[in-house]
């Protein structure tokens, strides 16, 4: 059974200390010059480049991740799409990083 599931903030960032999870960030290469990233230890695909589902598919379906983007639209398009690629556990944060940062 699989866990696919979008994340409140104060969620996403305690499943994010547990060190449990990839963290997965899917905004663009200018978005994260422009905005902080949350950790320099995680796995940049950006969503808008013609190989990002073939990058996708390389992940480990098994493994366990923290998606995020800018404002969450983009991470929940992707959220939606590990599940059809049946990752088991995936989730996403839901307003993005901007969100996370004011904790």
């Amino acid at each position: 059974m699989s866990i696919i599931e979008r994340l409140s903030s104060l969620d996403f960032k305690e499943k994010l200390e547990s060190w449990n999870y990839t963290l997965l960030d899917i905004r663009t290469t200018q978005e994260q010059l422009i905005f902080w990233v949350i950790s320099e230890n995680q796995i940049h695909i950006d969503i808008y480049k013609a190989n990002a589902i073939e990058e996708m598919q390389k992940l480990p379906k098994e493994g366990k991740y923290l998606i995020y983007c800018y404002h969450g639209n983009r991470s929940q398009q992707v959220l939606s799409l590990m599940k059809e690629l049946w990752f088991e556990e995936a989730y996403d944060l839901i307003w993005g990083i901007d969100e996370l940062k004011s904790l």
